[in-house]
């Protein structure tokens, strides 16, 4: 027992660092309570305004399935949020047990679909759903999903290119566009995504993918499709296998756009399942339609281009260099058409970096060569210490004394060779 001022802890639920999920009582009136602390003697002023942002966010969402707090206290140097305890476990320790039946765990299924609806329509994006931050009652079955720590209340938001280790979310549950390698924005249906990882997880009791390197899962993301989970399990009914593999698309485009498709389906899966009469000629998504305007990213009208652009790019791979131009007027939508070769060239591994001769820095000699190579140097950076081990010793043996020269220029190359 570790008593923290006027709270009690009984039990450590989870840990995603750099926070902690306890179960307590809060000793003035013994109410049984969840506590999300933040695990730091001394956080930074970053950690204790995402809690605080976290907290007002979800004191305002009044949906069933969303976790209700009652208070933020100060605990010491740091803060936690006091939330209701209703008896629930997470759904990782549930999956552990592997005592639920397939029906079972489509119910759970269905109603983490509704839940994530609801917070949908409140115009939230949760952007970390993973069987850590959902909790079950195993006893009555009620579910509640938490931790809005990465939660935004936009419409969609652009993930810049960053270490994997910092992206918002869980790694393993991330969408590819939460990666900052697929030049698509984030949104509600990257939710969907992680959704279907989950479910992957709950009906199979692993993960679709697995590996130690942190590029290595970003990587598979992006290029790498799983077997579906009716080849792997044929207990697993062929609906739900291709519910999951929708859910689970590169492209958002091609996900489900809303949880009342979902729901749909799942429904349609449970009552097959139930009355024993498999749906062999089921398409998923037929329910399915968005409840919000929103303007595709997807680029038409511009494959001939696109497969010029890769054909080119696919020499290079060769080993013969190569330069492409793309002209035209101002505003018709180059910027867009380069762009759309980000995700493929991710999906090889390769780099994309980008810079652009802007009006207001011509008096800047070479500003968008400058600007693209530093580009590259911010991904480099984001590789694991082996690479960039690795890119030094290249880099060394390129430029040789001129390295110093180079780092005039380009001040971030001095992270990758030192001064």
């Amino acid at each position: 027992m570790i008593a923290l001022e006027d709270y009690t802890i009984s039990e450590h639920l989870s840990q995603s660092p750099p926070t902690g999920i306890y179960r307590g009582v809060r000793l003035s009136d013994h109410l049984p309570v969840i506590l999300k602390v933040l695990d730091v003697e001394f956080p930074s002023p970053i950690q204790l305004a995402r809690i605080r942002h976290e907290y007002e966010l979800v004191k305002n969402i009044v949906r069933p399935g969303v976790i209700k707090v009652h208070a933020l206290e100060k605990i010491h140097h740091s803060l936690a949020i006091v939330m209701e305890d209703f008896g629930g476990i997470t759904l990782r320790m549930l999956i552990a047990q592997n005592t639920l039946s397939i029906e079972d765990k489509l119910r759970i299924a269905l109603r983490i679909s509704e839940i994530l609806g609801y917070i949908h329509s409140d115009g939230i994006i949760h952007k970390d759903i993973n069987p850590n931050n959902i909790l079950i009652n195993p006893q009555t079955s009620e579910i509640r999903i938490i931790d809005f720590g990465n939660a935004a209340q936009l419409a969609h938001e652009d993930q810049h290119l960053i270490h994997p280790d910092h992206l918002d979310g869980t790694l393993a549950y991330i969408a590819p566009e939460q990666t900052g390698r697929m030049n698509r924005p984030v949104d509600y249906r990257s939710d969907y995504y992680s959704l279907g990882i989950t479910l992957y997880e709950l009906l199979l009791n692993r993960r679709p993918f697995e590996a130690q390197d942190s590029m290595e899962i970003v990587h598979l993301h992006i290029a790498s499709v799983p077997l579906s989970l009716h080849s792997q399990e044929p207990a697993i009914p062929v609906i739900a296998s291709r519910i999951v593999q929708k859910l689970i698309e590169k492209n958002a485009e091609n996900r489900y756009q809303s949880a009342i498709g979902i729901c749909k389906d799942l429904e349609t899966c449970i009552l097959a399942l139930s009355s024993a009469a498999p749906v062999e000629d089921f398409v998923s998504g037929t329910q399915d339609s968005s409840d919000s305007f929103s303007i595709p990213a997807k680029l038409y009208g511009r494959d001939a281009e696109i497969k010029r652009l890769m054909e080119a790019y696919k020499r290079v791979c060769g080993g013969k260099p190569g330069v492409v131009l793309v002209t035209g007027y101002s505003g018709i939508g180059k910027s867009s058409l380069i762009h759309e070769i980000h995700k493929p060239i991710a999906k090889r591994r390769g780099f994309f970096i980008a810079g652009k001769f802007d009006q207001y820095r011509r008096n800047i000699p070479y500003s968008a060569l400058i600007q693209a190579f530093q580009n590259l140097l911010h991904q480099i950076l984001t590789e694991s210490d082996e690479r960039i081990v690795l890119w030094r010793e290249r880099i060394l043996d390129a430029l040789g004394e001129n390295a110093q020269i180079i780092m005039e220029v380009l001040p971030e190359l001095r992270h990758i060779l030192g001064q």
